[in-house]
């Protein structure tokens, strides 16, 4: 039997002349060569096959001098979503990638959204915007966000954060356990209720007059759908609906986390990451459940809950900007100002002859006890079926966004 070139001997690693890149033509390329025709065939095979695939074929590698994909296949999906998006920016990015702060990727991508979705959504591009925000959130006091394709690529892992969270939570059509499986009364429920009255001390549970009134939750009869937005004022854009069942499993489920009480948004957040931290290490069913699933869950309801304040402190006296208290975004500094102090998107005004439309009427100036009414404790708490409204306005916001982002014809 004829050696293989070299003498045959048995090698590994990156530096084998033995490892196979790639079938060109139906000859088979070896991983490295010091001739002028081996590397042509190189990278033909490479080109053919694709440079993640090349990669894939390598030795697993660690260390920094590791290029991003030895030894495992690229994320094409991450890969796709980030050249895209990246594309979407094209130009129109504020600052330069040595220094661009959120505020500026939120301004970038309102520009472009208002064009991209036309005059009746065009309200809506600030709710967009906050999910790049939400994404970019830990950065808040970085000196850059970084380019285009940073940017992207931690928009495309956030988004998957929110994704993975609807599936735990089981916030999608098809998703719900049994009926009895959720709620402040199923078994899991009755564990959470005693954990918390133990450890913590009693949630805000007395009966209050009209906590957040205005923001209800309108239910279609006819087609057994909840309407959780208002159509805007042309007919244009249509309500988002939420199928019945599911509504009512997420508004059971919200009732559990929320020990079926009213509780500000901050209080929501919190409970809903110690339940899901409850449920993984205390026996709560969920082994399959890690630290990263209840940071994920604690994301979705910091971009859902991020327009509704807090009670301010006693000790404090509150600042106003247009009729609407100032709440910090995702637990850092608001990128959005002024802040709103609504549930509902932004719905648009008729718009005047030869202009663009403009978002919700502005708020008359308040008297004094206009002002202290709006700062009773009790208009700060929300009960468990508004809680799911924001979800599903975050999660349809989330979409949408990753549809602009990726020029996609998303319906939500």
């Amino acid at each position: 039997m004829m050696l293989p070139p070299r003498g045959g001997v048995f090698c590994r690693g990156n530096g084998c002349p033995y490892s196979e890149v790639g079938v060109v033509g139906g000859q088979n390329i070896m991983g490295h060569t010091q001739t002028e025709e081996g590397v042509e065939q190189q990278a033909k095979a490479a080109l053919a096959i694709g440079m993640d695939a090349l990669l894939a074929r390598k030795e697993f590698c660690r260390g920094m001098s590791c290029v991003d994909g030895m030894g495992k296949p690229l994320d094409r999906t991450k890969a796709a979503f980030a050249a895209q998006c990246s594309h979407f920016f094209a130009g129109g990015l504020e600052g330069h990638d040595e220094y661009r702060t959120v505020k500026q990727v939120y301004d970038s991508f309102g520009s472009i959204c208002g064009p991209r979705v036309g005059n009746a959504e065009m309200p809506l591009c600030r709710a967009y915007g906050d999910v790049f925000a939400a994404a970019l959130a830990p950065q808040m006091d970085a000196i850059t966000v970084g380019s285009a394709d940073a940017i992207c690529n931690i928009m495309f892992d956030f988004l998957q954060e929110l994704k993975q969270a609807q599936v735990d939570l089981q916030l999608f059509e098809g998703s719900m356990d049994h009926p009895d499986a959720a709620g402040p009364e199923s078994e899991r429920g009755r564990r959470w209720s005693k954990f918390v009255e133990m450890s913590t001390p009693k949630p805000l549970n007395e009966t209050h007059g009209n906590l957040l009134a205005g923001l209800q939750v309108g239910k279609d009869q006819e087609v057994n759908k909840y309407e959780i937005t208002m159509p805007s004022w042309d007919g244009a854009l249509k309500a988002t609906t939420v199928p019945g069942a599911l509504f009512d499993h997420c508004e059971a489920e919200m009732k559990e986390i929320m020990l079926d009480a009213p509780q500000t948004s901050g209080r929501v957040a919190k409970m809903a990451v110690d339940w899901c931290n409850f449920q993984q290490l205390r026996g709560g069913g969920r082994s399959d459940w890690s630290e990263r699933t209840c940071i994920g869950i604690g994301k979705l309801f910091g971009l859902a809950l991020r327009n509704i304040p807090d009670p301010p402190p006693l000790d404090q006296p509150p600042m106003v900007l247009a009729g609407a208290l100032p709440k910090p975004t995702f637990g850092q500094l608001s990128p959005t100002m002024p802040p709103t102090y609504t549930m509902m998107p932004t719905i648009p005004d008729p718009p005047k002859w030869g202009e663009p439309p403009t978002s919700g009427p502005v708020p008359p100036k308040m008297s004094k006890e206009q002002m202290q009414r709006m700062l009773d404790p009790a208009r700060f708490l929300l009960r468990p079926d508004q809680v799911c409204q924001q979800l599903f306005v975050a999660i349809g916001a989330a979409t949408r966004t990753e549809g602009s982002a990726c020029n996609l014809n998303v319906n939500v």
